[in-house]
């Protein structure tokens, strides 16, 4: 998946966007009083001011080169805590997707993953910077019944169910 532009409300603009510019490095697009825009690779991260807390939280996955994951892991930690699983563990290997990933909390509270697809070949030679983000992969929906919202997605969307 590419996403290509991922429009998420926050209650707290200024923080969300002292988070992803100062803290991660992240080029600003654009701003405007009830909005910003972050570019991230070839995918555009948009916040747009809301009265309301959106709950649930979101979580969102950026794709980065398989060869940056332990750079791109010491980078981040620098600059925001990881999350941990029960036994302390702050990254994860899944088999089914080959991919390796590591996530944290924007200032809003939404999970923010890095993910490192082990299927693209995508490797450089350098350490980690925000310009190695190559784009926005995954956005997390919560719904009542996911396979109704799978059915409804790929009818619509012309999207395959992958899983």
């Amino acid at each position: 998946m590419h996403i290509l532009e991922l429009r998420l409300p926050t209650n707290d603009l200024a923080s969300q966007r002292a988070f992803y510019v100062e803290k991660l490095a992240l080029p600003l697009a654009e701003a405007h009083d009830d909005e910003f825009s972050l570019q991230a690779g070839t995918s555009r991260l948009r916040f747009t001011a809301s009265d309301e807390i959106p709950l649930p939280i979101y979580h969102f996955a950026f794709n980065i080169p398989r060869s940056q994951f332990a750079s791109a892991r010491t980078w981040v930690e620098a600059r925001a805590p990881l999350l941990s699983d029960a036994n302390g563990a702050q990254s994860w290997h899944f088999e089914r997707w080959n991919a390796d990933a590591f996530y944290f909390y924007d200032a809003a509270g939404n999970i923010v993953e890095y993910i490192a697809r082990q299927t693209l070949e995508d490797d450089t030679g350098t350490a980690f910077t925000p310009a190695d983000l190559r784009c926005i992969s995954e956005i997390g929906l919560v719904v009542e019944d996911v396979r109704a919202a799978g059915r409804m997605f790929s009818e619509a969307l012309g999207l395959p169910v992958y899983d």
